[in-house]
């Protein structure tokens, strides 16, 4: 658990740490707001997550800050987080761009129930995150997750090509949701999506249909080694998804110090050169 953000948790929940053990994190959520009404969302979902009980919904507070500098400057109507955990990510770009709708989707009640307690401005829908995004009916200005890692999905994902053909694809859970939320997105819009290194180099990933599909990627930015750590130590990554194909990507590595993460987000942003 990062040393900063954990003193954040504390100072916030005084009081609590005898408990937060014994709580679920709908009664840590309730106990929370209670303590301090004025607190955003974002952060409130930010200490959830980092709860050591918690950890696989856990968003690091320099992917937040980094996220926040991408979309700040954005204009957007409908944004959605098809795999929001507590909702720390789409809390923070909602605060950032204050959009018409933001939309939630997650498998587990007790996650939708947090977010619902801690913030009401995002729209919280339980159930099959892939049947959830095929029913949404308006085009997406943001779409933004940390994906599951190594989540199996039971079934292939059907979707429609560029050239209108019908493919069928089989990956990861996680890369079927990219694509799905991808498709959904406007001309213009963007997707912000934390994957593993599995995404770019394995022979059965969605990336091999980026081409067919009309779906380009604008940057690959690698987390900090461990950045999910205890959940898992594999090397992970923000990718910025477009709904057009590019014939270049910026590559660059994040750190924990959100100064140097400004730079580089400013150099992808002015057109720059990989880092």
């Amino acid at each position: 658990m990062n040393e900063k953000l954990e003193r954040q948790v504390w100072k916030i929940a005084d009081g609590l740490r005898s408990l937060s053990a014994s709580l679920t994190p709908v009664e840590f959520a309730k106990k929370l707001r209670e303590l301090d009404p004025s607190t955003p969302t974002s952060t409130l979902a930010l200490l959830i997550s980092a709860i050591p009980s918690n950890r696989t919904n856990f968003v690091p507070q320099f992917l937040a800050d980094t996220i926040r500098e991408l979309v700040k400057n954005k204009t957007a109507q409908v944004i959605c987080d098809p795999w929001a955990g507590f909702g720390a990510i789409i809390a923070t770009i909602e605060e950032t761009i204050l959009p018409e709708v933001a939309v939630a989707f997650t498998p587990i009640v007790d996650n939708a129930a947090v977010g619902q307690i801690i913030g009401n401005k995002v729209q919280w829908q339980v159930g099959d995150s892939l049947e959830l995004l095929a029913a949404l009916t308006p085009k997406l200005d943001i779409a933004c997750s940390v994906l599951p890692f190594g989540l199996k999905s039971g079934r292939p994902f059907a979707c429609t090509a560029a050239d209108g053909k019908q493919l069928e694809l089989r990956d990861d859970l996680g890369n079927l949701l990219l694509v799905a939320a991808s498709g959904k997105l406007t001309d213009d819009g963007i997707g912000l999506f934390v994957v593993p290194q599995s995404f770019f180099f394995s022979q059965h990933s969605v990336l091999r249909h980026f081409n067919a599909l009309g779906l380009g990627i604008e940057a690959a930015l690698e987390l900090p080694s461990g950045a999910f750590t205890p959940l898992t130590n594999i090397s992970t990554y923000l990718v910025v998804i477009r709904r057009r194909l590019l014939s270049r990507m910026f590559v660059a590595q994040l750190s924990n110090d959100s100064h140097t993460n400004l730079q580089i987000i400013t150099n992808l942003q002015q057109g720059g050169t990989c880092q």
